[in-house]
């Protein structure tokens, strides 16, 4: 999801993924640079406009909720975050998909399964900590 600073004024974020380029923007550097979603939005940045280099998500975060720039950012990583507000509905063409992987043996063991069916029931009673969606 696209992210700007909740202190900023609606009038200052993009409305629609085609308003983007606009705007400053952060991006991530390293191999996370590579997904997808952050060589799309590398793509659309306006030349005049030279973004702003992060080197981990935490930095990423701490741009956006400054207000110096506007980034995509995981909906784990901003959920509930008060200095963040998303700008738009989440861009389905970037969803991917989510596997929680075991070895059999591990999940035989009660502490392990149970593990799993925690984190399972979680994230189906909080579905926005992966869609970006709030209730």
């Amino acid at each position: 999801m696209l992210f700007a600073s909740a202190h900023s004024r609606p009038s200052d974020r993009p409305q629609t993924p085609d308003e983007i380029g606009n705007f400053p923007l952060a991006l991530l550097d390293g191999p996370a640079s590579r997904l997808p979603v952050y060589q799309w939005l590398e793509s659309i940045s306006k030349s005049g406009l030279t973004p702003i280099r992060c080197s981990n998500l935490s930095a990423l975060r701490t741009a956006v909720a400054s207000g110096a720039a506007l980034s995509i950012l995981p909906c784990t990583k901003s959920y509930g975050d008060p200095d963040l507000v998303a700008c738009f509905p989440p861009m389905t063409e970037f969803d991917v998909e989510l596997f929680l992987i075991a070895r059999r043996s591990a999940l035989r063991r009660p502490p392990v399964r149970d593990l799993f069916e925690a984190i399972e029931a979680y994230l189906w009673a909080h579905p926005q900590m992966l869609s970006g969606e709030r209730p």
